[in-house]
């Protein structure tokens, strides 16, 4: 691919790898690459280098570095195009492994052409494809996974692939593509009827519905993919990174023990339900009871408790408790609401959660 540059894409990102890896890509495809400083005001800065781009601009934008900002992607839309006026967007959460269909859906709701999730040196053809299809729409050009691999290679710039936080996920990832495996589709049949039983389980005096061991999912994951143990244990890990199930308190990884997961819960219901209406009645019917709360003698504002949200959703929707979870976390990765130290997911228990428009 040679020739004259076809167009702008500015980049606002938050984790650095992820931001190396758009902006090489981009270039790879003769596209000039503006990346906005993570210490600058966002929506400053993007409409100076507007003002001084010339044809086609596209600006792709982490969840993530729009929530530094205390805003959530409609409202970033709103604010951009306010001031820049129309303009292309592409949204990404680099966090994310799997985008799931709400939160996708979502986002293209609001502006952006598509969401994509973590892209990787290590899986380029699969991870980049979102972007080389949305590059193809916007500029008309024909970017293959090839010539963003020779300029990943050293052509333009460094990349220090070892910040890659996910690179053990990517790794084990790539090895199931070779083997013409899908993530997707082993978690299907680990739930299927003759996957992982799942069942009610006591630990203590509490009782853990719905759930499975991890030695036994290991043990079928082992027979199912003729793989080892240790290897099974990997693409367990990888599955509950993807968000297909986690550790029931959410405080363990995936491991070859008697530790107790639950499948995430995907039902139609679920998927139906707008998360636009979600945040608002949550805020304007209290079902995230925000107020000042101590912990330890430590006072955190303006926050809720994550149990409390989970009662809440799973009476109002009527989706049962594994379903408020699940909408939770969809909540949780569109950056609705973070935890106060930005130590845990969503979880069905006394961790504190504050809002992005009230941080």
């Amino acid at each position: 691919m040679t020739g004259s540059v076809k167009g702008t894409v500015i980049l606002a990102q938050s984790d650095h790898y992820q931001e190396m890896m758009l902006y090489t890509a981009n270039l790879s495809m003769n596209l000039a690459v503006r990346k906005v400083r993570r210490d600058l005001p966002l929506l400053h800065e993007i409409k100076a280098i507007k003002d001084s781009t010339r044809g086609r601009v596209v600006v792709c934008a982490d969840l993530a570095r729009i929530a530094q900002e205390r805003m959530l992607w409609p409202q970033f839309v709103r604010a951009l195009k306010g001031i820049v006026g129309d303009v292309d967007l592409i949204a990404t959460q680099s966090a994310l492994l799997h985008v799931s269909s709400p939160v996708r859906a979502w986002a293209m709701k609001h502006g952006a052409y598509d969401l994509i999730g973590r892209v990787s040196h290590l899986r380029i053809e699969s991870s980049m494809r979102p972007l080389l299809d949305a590059m193809r729409h916007f500029f008309g050009i024909e970017p293959t996974a090839a010539r963003v691999n020779e300029y990943l290679g050293g052509l333009h710039g460094t990349l220090d692939v070892s910040v890659d936080r996910a690179a053990c996920f990517q790794k084990t990832w790539r090895r199931l593509e070779g083997t013409g495996q899908s993530p997707a589709a082993i978690a299907e049949d680990m739930r299927s009827a003759a996957g992982i039983v799942s069942e009610d389980r006591r630990y203590r005096l509490t009782v853990y519905p719905n759930c499975f061991l991890g030695n036994e999912a290991v043990e079928w994951l082992s027979n199912h993919l003729f793989v080892s143990e240790e290897q099974a244990e990997d693409v367990g890990n990888l599955l509950m990174k993807m968000g297909y199930f986690y550790h029931v308190v959410k405080e363990q990884p995936f491991r070859n023990a008697k530790f107790f997961y639950r499948f995430s819960e995907a039902t139609a219901l679920l998927h139906a339900l707008d998360l636009d209406l979600i945040m608002r009645e949550s805020s304007e019917l209290r079902g995230f009871d925000v107020q000042d709360r101590t912990w330890r003698g430590m006072r955190f504002p303006n926050c809720f408790v994550g149990n409390e949200a989970v009662k809440w959703m799973s009476g109002f929707y009527g989706l049962g408790t594994q379903g408020a979870i699940a909408l939770g976390q969809s909540l949780h990765d569109i950056h609705h609401f973070r935890h106060v130290v930005e130590e845990r997911d969503f979880v069905d228990h006394e961790f504190f959660y504050r809002l992005t428009m009230d941080n």
